[in-house]
């Protein structure tokens, strides 16, 4: 995982965590059709983060 990467992705956790984001915008962000310069670069960079909150919202 490149610094950038690890970046963001803690980042993410840290904004899930601190309730600053709630998990239903997380995936309303990933899910829209919306592809703001970035959008696509940022996804691949988490990828992993969506999904452990994919996975996470099956079990709940």
């Amino acid at each position: 995982m490149s610094i950038v990467a690890g970046l963001l992705r803690g980042m993410f956790d840290i904004l899930y965590d601190e309730d600053v984001i709630a998990e239903d915008v997380f995936l309303q962000w990933e899910r829209s059709d919306e592809e703001p310069e970035g959008k696509g670069t940022a996804l691949k960079q988490v990828v992993q983060f969506f999904k452990w909150l994919n996975e996470a919202e099956e079990d709940s």
